[in-house]
């Protein structure tokens, strides 16, 4: 939809829309028809997924953004220039200073973060056989303090005035931050911003 949100030209991009979703939506019908038994059964999954295309509405929702890839999700980033990304979450864990990735977990659909940390340490803990005593995490997994034995340490305002525990906190999860070019490197040096492959 190039000019959907240009003001003269909004109205012939929904009649475009409309008239796509007709097209479609014949097509699928005459294949429901018109395919023989055998064809339908290996292609029902495909069918019911491109009537779901058709059907779905911008308020539904679970709505397919990619019908070779039905899973993938809508994940609102929030920023001004990139405001949705589609694909799914994905969660590092990297041992700080040195910046080694220890744990790397894969979310279908979009997951709350706090949900996402049990898993994440538990995958950390499989790979690795260590059981680590702190977590550091951004403020998106604000309200878990503790997942089995270890410690969840997150960005808050200090509760003491003690000049020494505020800069130990603050080295801490400023050493976080660190995440950030290596997930920006395994995307862009390892060729993982997308994947290439089809299915499953």
């Amino acid at each position: 939809q190039r000019f959907a949100h240009h003001p003269k030209r909004k109205k012939e991009a929904k009649a475009a829309l409309r008239k796509l979703r007709t097209i479609a939506g014949r097509l699928v019908r005459e294949l429901e028809r018109k395919l023989a038994q055998e064809a339908f059964a290996r292609y029902e999954l495909e069918l019911k997924n491109c009537l779901r295309v058709v059907e779905q509405k911008k308020s539904d929702n679970n709505k397919i953004y990619s019908l070779h890839e039905p899973d993938t999700a809508c994940i609102a980033k929030g920023k001004a220039h990139k405001k949705f990304e589609f694909g799914s979450k994905v969660s590092f864990a990297v041992v700080p200073k040195v910046n080694i990735i220890v744990g790397i977990k894969n979310f279908n659909g979009n997951p709350n973060d706090t949900s996402t940390l049990e898993p994440a340490l538990e995958n950390v803990e499989k790979v690795s056989k260590i059981k680590f005593k702190n977590a550091i995490v951004d403020r998106g997994y604000k309200g878990k303090k503790k997942v089995r034995d270890t410690i969840i340490v997150s960005p808050k305002p200090p509760s003491s005035r003690q000049p020494y525990s505020k800069n130990t906190m603050r080295k801490k999860c400023k050493s976080r931050a660190a995440v950030e070019p290596v997930i920006g490197h395994t995307k862009h040096g390892c060729r993982m911003i997308k994947n290439y492959l089809k299915g499953n």
